[in-house]
């Protein structure tokens, strides 16, 4: 009996150790994979979107044109966002001269999403975003980036070229 509560401290001591000196590498995992969810689901919305461009004379208004179009079986939803407010927009060319974009805004609020933007960065080769500005060294060359919001209080915009 002392043998199996002993063990049991033991193990709840490592739980506890690896929370607080893991809790970093734990939390920059899951920015991680929250930025990989996001470059994922905008890759397959620009797959469908080309398809349909190619398929139908006009390019699609919406995401949901191409759920409809039979181009995409449904709305990707990413992780960090809440269940049924996927806001994804389609963003054209301007005069054939930009790349087409899609759009969507982050859940939260710009400190909460500081990491995830950061990850999402990091990922597209950025050197950095300047915290007062939101200006992204190098993001005309970037193929996707997260920028801030058009006020200090709006969540940050995640951005895919495609």
């Amino acid at each position: 009996m002392i043998i199996s509560i002993v063990s049991i401290a033991l193990v709840v001591a490592l739980a506890a150790a690896t929370m607080y000196y893991g809790g970093d590498a734990l939390s920059q995992g899951r920015s991680s994979a929250d930025a990989t969810a996001y470059v994922t689901a905008a890759q397959q919305i620009g797959g469908a979107a080309v398809m349909h461009i190619t398929t139908q004379p006009a390019n699609p208004a919406s995401v949901a044109d191409l759920v409809t179009s039979n181009n995409l079986s449904g709305v990707p939803n990413v992780k960090s966002r809440v269940e049924g407010t996927n806001d994804w927009v389609l963003v054209d060319a301007v005069a054939g001269t930009s790349p087409r974009m899609i759009t969507i805004n982050l859940a939260g609020t710009p400190a909460s999403n500081q990491k995830l933007c950061d990850q999402i960065n990091k990922n597209a080769g950025a050197t950095g975003m300047n915290a007062t500005t939101g200006v992204i060294a190098a993001l005309g060359t970037l193929p996707y980036a997260c920028v801030a919001g058009a006020t200090g209080t709006d969540p940050q915009v995640f951005q895919f070229k495609f």
